[in-house]
């Protein structure tokens, strides 16, 4: 599980903090504390999601992807 978690820390600390800063501070009219937030939670969400993908597909065994996730569920 640790693998899994910093690689997708990984992720999303390698393409977003190239790309996506004045997106995120020009939304937030340059408020520092309210991007540092927008970052931790968009993090967070991330992280969420690849761990609940990891669950999924460690309980449906069947191959195809999200497709048969969904099907599935």
């Amino acid at each position: 599980m640790g693998t899994a978690l910093s690689t997708v820390i990984d992720l999303v600390i390698g393409s977003g903090v190239f790309f996506k800063p004045q997106a995120i501070y020009a939304t937030t009219n340059g408020a520092s504390g309210l991007g540092i937030i927008a970052w931790i939670l968009g993090g967070f969400i991330t992280i969420m999601a690849g761990l609940t993908a990891a669950e999924v597909s460690a309980a449906i065994t069947r191959t195809g992807g999200m497709m048969v996730y969904i099907e599935e569920i």
